[in-house]
């Protein structure tokens, strides 16, 4: 009997250590957002690392940062865009006030050039200017642009300052199709 009983404590013993249930959760780590990293501040791990926006940094105004560089581009994008719709008010007195049009259309131009400029850098957007398959658009958008300013400030012509900014606009409509990636123009 006294053995029955201490298989019996035994037996007892053991099923209480069993239902015992040690259950172990395993710790998951999940790490922080970077945040820093969104806005252009990074750790020196991830300055080691080159992409087009440090190559630009380097080349255009190296002190200017991606968030100033964003501003400067969203500015002078804004401003262009702004003289372009300044200079939409003049087309219906076009044949009176030729030289207000083609100065803010102009001065539009120029600023939507030089936001892509702070965008890309100045060196690595002359070499995209002046590609093979880009330059020919290049050059009659740059070409129009310098005859429009000429016929309106130097020979105060309207009809050859109307006729450049019709070209200069055929111009530029072709420059921008020219800059999407896939298309396809005759040179």
């Amino acid at each position: 009997m006294a053995d029955l009983n201490k298989e019996l404590n035994e037996y007892l013993l053991s099923s209480k250590n069993e239902k015992q249930f040690k259950i172990t959760v395993p710790s998951v780590t999940i790490p922080k957002a970077n945040i820093r990293k969104w806005f252009g501040r990074t750790d020196d791990e991830d300055r080691q690392e080159t992409g087009w926006i440090q190559e630009t940094q380097k080349e255009c105004c190296p002190s200017m940062t991606r968030i100033q560089r964003l501003i400067a581009f969203v500015v002078c994008f804004s401003m262009g865009v702004l003289c372009f719709c300044l200079s939409t008010i003049y087309i219906p007195v076009l044949l009176l006030k030729a030289r207000k049009f083609a100065l803010l259309y102009t001065l539009g131009s120029a600023f939507f050039l030089s936001s892509f400029c702070f965008l890309l850098g100045p060196l690595s957007y002359l070499k995209s200017l002046l590609t093979a398959e880009r330059r020919c658009f290049s050059v009659s958008y740059f070409a129009t642009l310098i005859g429009t300013l000429y016929f309106a400030l130097h020979l105060q012509s309207t009809p050859l300052t109307v006729l450049c900014a019709v070209l200069q606009l055929i111009a530029m409509l072709s420059f921008l199709v020219s800059h999407i990636p896939g298309s396809t123009l005759p040179v």
